[in-house]
């Protein structure tokens, strides 16, 4: 029996649920969920992590509205009240600067809304959530890389997967692109290609046929695979949107 990491684990048994429309993103679904779960129960209440929130801990629009939609309100509230008073602080702050230099203002106010350009494209820098599923997410196709390399039963999970969202599969040909050892990965990078373009085309197939279904003369005829193609086919242009 072979031997693997925790985080090998992990890849294999994620590329093995084979509809999955994109395995990285049932990976980063997972994680931010528990880490979101983490940051509304035991981090709130850190001694580390409390006093940087909405400071060196802040969260874009869309993580406040999941977190928002989590069970735990008293968490919630409790980070709120923390972003809030942080917010009081600069605004309080800013006035006081304001009385004597105007310009230094300036300055700070557009420093602040500079954001780094991320991995993936979408996500934001300044978020803290944002960045740790953009750290986990370079480190999943790392190690999905490294299995590729030595490990030829997970070739063969890999090229029967159903490809990845548009994101991660940029993600992924970056990384092969900017690897060294380009003997290894060559092939990698024209499995990914294929197995990319081949399941855009059944994408659309099943969405055509879910277009077709709403012709009368279609109307009894079998939904196939077709029922949630326009679901799908957000995840896989999109991603975890």
């Amino acid at each position: 029996m072979k031997k693997l990491k925790i985080e090998e684990i992990k890849i294999y048994e994620t590329f093995e649920n084979k509809l999955a429309e994109c395995p990285f993103c049932v990976m980063e679904k997972n994680y931010e969920e528990q880490l979101m779960h983490s940051i509304l129960g035991e981090r709130i209440m850190d001694i580390d992590f409390y006093p940087k929130i909405g400071n060196e801990h802040k969260f874009c629009e869309i993580h406040i509205e999941k977190l928002n939609r989590g069970s735990d309100k008293l968490g919630f509230a409790i980070m709120l009240d923390k972003i809030i008073n942080e917010e009081k602080k600069k605004l309080h702050k800013n006035k006081t600067l304001q009385k004597n230099d105007d310009s230094v203002v300036k300055k700070l106010l557009s420093l602040s809304k500079k954001t780094s350009k991320p991995l993936n494209g979408k996500a934001d820098y300044e978020c803290f959530i944002c960045s740790k599923l953009d750290e986990n997410n370079k480190d999943n196709i790392m190690v999905t890389i490294e299995l590729w390399k030595k490990d030829t039963d997970f070739r063969v999970l890999y090229k029967d997967s159903r490809g990845f969202c548009n994101n991660h599969y940029i993600n992924l040909i970056n990384e092969l692109e900017k690897s060294s050892d380009k003997k290894n990965i060559v092939d990698m990078h024209e499995v990914t290609n294929e197995i990319h373009l081949k399941n855009l085309e059944r994408l659309q197939e099943e969405l055509q046929w879910f277009i077709k279904k709403f012709d009368y003369l279609n109307a009894d005829k079998p939904w196939g695979t077709s029922k949630d193609s326009v679901q799908r086919a957000l995840q896989k242009l999109l991603g975890n949107h």
